[in-house]
């Protein structure tokens, strides 16, 4: 029974492959393998399942680059308060970008609150220099800290960091106080004419302490434009500008050692020049806030011996009033 058994198993085995002989066909080859991307032996193509893993011709989403700053400094990084601007360098590197927003923001030590500064858009990838005024920065240390903004004022970087000193202007040195007279100089005789030709009040006089010195004259307010003319004959020894006494003549007196010096003239109004002859009562200029000048008014200085060249200044109080 069990060698019957075998024999019909045998039999079922080989029954296929007999009747495959009977139709005279053969047994297809199993398919050979293809290498990726290569063709099958029909000509088929094969896809390459690798492309997706290596992005050979899938579509990969791109990855955001933010900006970076480099080689930010802030120069000089230790100056006087009302000095020059301050000279900010860097460069942004940024991918795709041939321009971005740049803000400065300015937090003193030991405080939390800041300033921001926009210092507008600058190209990528060059060295770029801005000049910073400072303005409303008081004397202290500060942190300036520069970054990359969008449209909203948000960092899209790291920011780069910089600190800065600004002191204290020193206080200038006195001048020392002019030599006192032997005697108060004497009130000219003879006519002369009061120096303002229109409404005036007295104001600031002779000696008062301005801090860094003593004042040397009596100051008059009056309109701007108000008449200046010279006390007595004379000639103009300077005329020109000088900073904080802004537009200013000197006239020397023709009989004495005099000089009889206008600070503050009005701009444009000056009508002698050095070495001029001027008549008592003849037009100098007029009235006028140039220089350091709080308002209109007429500053006032009489000097014995040379302006500036040897002389010094007395009250001109007495010698205004006689006129």
């Amino acid at each position: 029974m069990r060698r019957v058994l075998t024999i019909f198993a045998l039999g079922a085995l080989m029954a296929p492959a007999a009747a495959h002989a009977q139709t005279g066909g053969s047994t297809p080859a199993a398919p050979a393998a293809a290498a990726p991307g290569g063709t099958t032996p029909t000509g088929g193509t094969v896809p390459d399942v690798t492309q997706g893993v290596t992005g050979g011709n899938t579509a990969s989403r791109p990855f955001r680059i933010p900006p970076v700053i480099r080689g930010f400094s802030a120069s000089p990084r230790s100056l006087v308060w009302g000095s020059g601007p301050t000279r900010l360098r860097f460069r942004v590197d940024a991918t795709n970008l041939s321009a971005v927003r740049v803000a400065l923001d300015v937090r003193a030590t030991g405080s939390r609150s800041r300033r921001r500064v926009s210092l507008g858009r600058v190209r990528t990838g060059r060295v770029v220099t801005r000049r910073w005024t400072r303005a409303g920065i008081a004397p202290g240390t500060y942190r300036l800290a520069l970054r990359v903004v969008d449209g909203r004022g948000r960092s899209l970087a790291r920011a780069a960091t910089a600190t800065i000193t600004v002191k204290v202007r020193p206080r200038p040195r006195p001048r020392p106080a002019p030599a006192a007279d032997p005697a108060p100089a004497p009130a000219p005789s003879g006519s002369g004419v009061f120096p303002i030709q229109g409404a005036h009040t007295w104001g600031e006089g002779f000696g008062v302490d301005r801090g860094t010195h003593r004042h040397n004259g009596q100051d008059l307010a009056a309109a701007s434009g108000t008449p200046l003319v010279s006390p007595r004959r004379g000639t103009v020894h300077a005329a020109g500008h000088g900073g904080g006494s802004g537009y200013y003549v000197v006239v020397k007196d023709a009989e004495r050692d005099h000089y009889y010096v206008y600070f503050h003239l009005l701009a444009g109004s000056t009508v002698v020049s050095e070495g001029q002859p001027v008549s008592a009562g003849q037009r100098i200029g007029s009235v006028g806030s140039t220089g350091h000048s709080t308002g209109p008014h007429r500053h006032f200085e009489l000097w014995v011996g040379a302006w500036w060249g040897g002389g010094h200044a007395v009250d001109p109080a007495p010698f205004l009033r006689s006129l």
